[in-house]
């Protein structure tokens, strides 16, 4: 695939994601739900997740300039950038997002409900074959990678208590199961930074939804 075409592709892909940049979608600051938003997008243009974050903010924030640029020009002036017509979709969200009372709010909400958890209080749930998870999650408290979040120690504790149950055949799997296995493959594409990220906002989804389960 050219860089031309991944550029057109990538707009495309991104058009079709409200979530990222719309920044008055109700998912624009889950970063769990744009992780996997992503990583779908990586697989369908052959490309590593973070390759195309950072090509999409290139092209977001050339489009912002040529904008500004015809805004303040007379008369109908036209963008010589081939892509510029391709990313008119970004003009409302362009401006300076309003101040929400929600806001505040929203961002209570994301924070981590790891934390409301501690080793042996982890709703008992079933998941097979999980040494290779446990060792998964083990990597981020070994890192050594500066200005790093990596997994604490209560949390590192408490995956083996959460998983690790028997299992009763090596190819009795999951869907989901076997997803996970394979995006190890994907993570190696990224910086180890980006990887412990992942990992985390993974676990935070895992959580989340547990909590919702007993409330419920």
């Amino acid at each position: 695939m050219s860089e031309d075409t991944f550029n057109e592709e990538l707009i495309e892909e991104v058009k079709a994601n409200e979530q990222i940049w719309n920044t008055a979608h109700s998912d624009h600051r889950r970063a769990s739900m744009l992780d996997a938003v992503w990583y779908d997008i990586g697989i369908k243009l052959n490309r590593a997740p973070a390759q195309c974050r950072k090509r999409w903010k290139t092209l977001r924030d050339r489009f912002k300039r040529e904008n500004n640029r015809l805004k303040g020009s007379e008369g109908q002036a036209a963008s010589s950038w081939p892509l510029y017509t391709l990313l008119t979709f970004l003009r409302p969200s362009s401006s300076p997002r309003p101040a929400r009372p929600s806001l505040m709010k929203t961002e209570v909400i994301e924070q981590p409900a790891i934390n409301n958890y501690t080793a042996g209080t982890l709703p008992d749930h079933t998941y097979r074959n999980s040494s290779t998870v446990t060792e998964f999650y083990k990597i981020g408290e070994q890192s050594d990678l500066p200005h790093c979040d990596p997994l604490s120690t209560v949390e590192v504790q408490a995956i083996p208590q959460y998983v690790n149950q028997p299992s009763t055949s090596q190819l009795d799997l999951s869907p989901d199961e076997l997803w996970f296995l394979a995006i190890g493959k994907e993570l190696k594409t990224l910086p180890k930074k980006r990887r412990i990220h992942v990992r985390q906002a993974t676990m935070k989804a895992l959580y989340e939804d547990l909590e919702d389960e007993e409330v419920e």
